[in-house]
């Protein structure tokens, strides 16, 4: 009797697998493996049978190890579930993975992956830091200065390159900055660039985001200035034409000095 009463219930077990296995496999057709997407991006996934009766569907992605829910709809068909994605609020970063699932009240069913999706959604912003150097300052070589651009918080910031050109050569050497939080700040001396005293820089930041697209922010002047004959640190501002302002200040005493002496001389 137990034989008999096992026999029934075995089959159904096999019977109700059979059903789950056989039916209702999601596919996720948009986006593809490593596909490029922008803007508004209509997600879709597509049952291959429906006979638990699927009604609804979450989509997915995942970068940098953290999962976030994109949004949930019913399906459109029996078996296609579609979802429009506004994919502007993100930052740029080729690695997105994006699945799905397709659900019932008692049932659910979960996509395989798409991998390594590209979020491309322009350029990124390279705006100078309020805490950068400002612009056409004379300093001497050992005077700490900050680089830096604000963060962009649509496209992001991966890295940033600073182009130090000289204004007399037109070379321009280079340093890599790392970025943090979609900004970049880093701390230097002219004289750890090795720009040279009495010359004159063109200063740009080449800022770049996930998907390796760059842009410039716009140019500062930096002059490096010897240290004043007198010592203590102090510093000889060096214009336009490369003579120092100590120079010119004591040229037009002299030319004052003679005047005096020569109207002096003139009364007596």
């Amino acid at each position: 009797m137990k034989k008999l009463m096992f026999l029934p219930l075995f089959a159904l077990v096999i019977f109700s697998m059979a059903i789950v296995s056989s039916a209702n496999d999601v596919t996720l057709t948009l986006p593809a493996q490593d596909a490029s997407i922008s803007g508004s991006y209509v997600l879709s996934a597509d049952l291959d049978t429906n006979t638990l009766n699927m009604t609804s569907a979450t989509f997915f992605y995942e970068t940098g190890g953290v999962n976030t829910t994109i949004g949930t709809t019913p399906n459109e068909t029996a078996t296609q579930f579609n979802y429009t994605w506004v994919t502007t609020d993100l930052i740029d970063v080729n690695d997105y993975t994006i699945w799905v699932n397709v659900s019932n009240a008692t049932a659910m069913v979960t996509s395989d992956p798409s991998t390594g999706v590209d979020i491309d959604n322009g350029n990124p912003t390279a705006t100078w830091s309020s805490a950068s150097f400002i612009d056409n300052l004379a300093l001497i070589s050992s005077t700490t200065i900050t680089l830096g651009l604000d963060a962009d918080s649509s496209i992001g910031i991966s890295s940033c390159k600073v182009y130090f050109t000289n204004s007399k050569t037109n070379v321009a050497s280079t340093k890599d900055i790392s970025a943090s939080g979609n900004a970049c700040t880093n701390t230097t001396t002219p004289a750890s660039e090795s720009l040279g005293v009495n010359e004159v820089y063109t200063v740009v930041i080449e800022a770049t985001d996930g998907n390796d697209d760059k842009v410039n922010s716009s140019s500062r002047t930096l002059r490096v200035t010897p240290v004043s004959a007198g010592g203590g640190g102090s510093t000889t501002l060096v214009i336009d034409d490369g003579v120092p302002s100590d120079k010119i200040s004591n040229f037009f005493t002299r030319i004052i000095d003679s005047i005096k002496n020569f109207f002096g001389n003139f009364f007596k």
